[in-house]
């Protein structure tokens, strides 16, 4: 019997599940840097244990409504292809083991439509649906990629000439 491990979130009152393997912690909500000229959901940079994260408002992504309430609210730190990105949530509640006869396919009409391919599916616990996301498809437009051939990145490129002046 194949079994999923799954951190389950709320955002408003609508459930969500990921990956406890995509999961790195999860924190209390610090100061967050606010960054110039980037979308609407990217709120900003944080500095935890000396590396840079950014933190996404996981609503404003999926395009939900705003809750208010905000003394429950957490960081999920998820490592995507070696980079972790920070979800902002409303509250996260629990793990869960969930059997695969429990996960249903994600309805097409949500797929297919509205290209929802972050879905991975639909867990029924009870009676209750928890909407299970693909982190890699959902937040996969934030990683920073490097060049194949060993070619120098540009973080790589940025790093070595602050060495340079550093030098002179």
């Amino acid at each position: 019997m194949a079994e999923n491990q799954l951190i389950i979130f709320k955002l408003g009152e609508e459930e969500f599940g990921v990956s406890i393997q995509d999961v790195r912690e999860i924190i209390t909500v610090p100061e967050i840097t606010k960054i110039p000229d980037v979308e609407d959901y990217v709120l900003g940079i944080i500095n935890l244990r000396d590396k840079i994260i950014s933190i996404i408002d996981i609503e404003k992504k999926l395009k939900l409504l705003p809750d208010m309430n905000t003394k429950e609210k957490r960081i999920i730190i998820v490592d995507i292809q070696g980079e972790e990105i920070g979800i902002l949530v409303d509250s996260c509640n629990q793990v869960l083991h969930l059997d695969k006869k429990n996960i249903d396919d994600a309805p097409e009409t949500i797929v297919k439509k509205i290209g929802a391919n972050f879905i991975k599916g639909v867990g029924k616990v009870q009676e209750r649906l928890i909407i299970l996301l693909d982190m890699e498809k959902l937040l996969g437009d934030h990683i920073v990629k490097t060049i194949p051939n060993n070619k120098t990145t540009t973080k790589e490129k940025v790093s070595k000439k602050a060495k340079k002046s550093d030098k002179k």
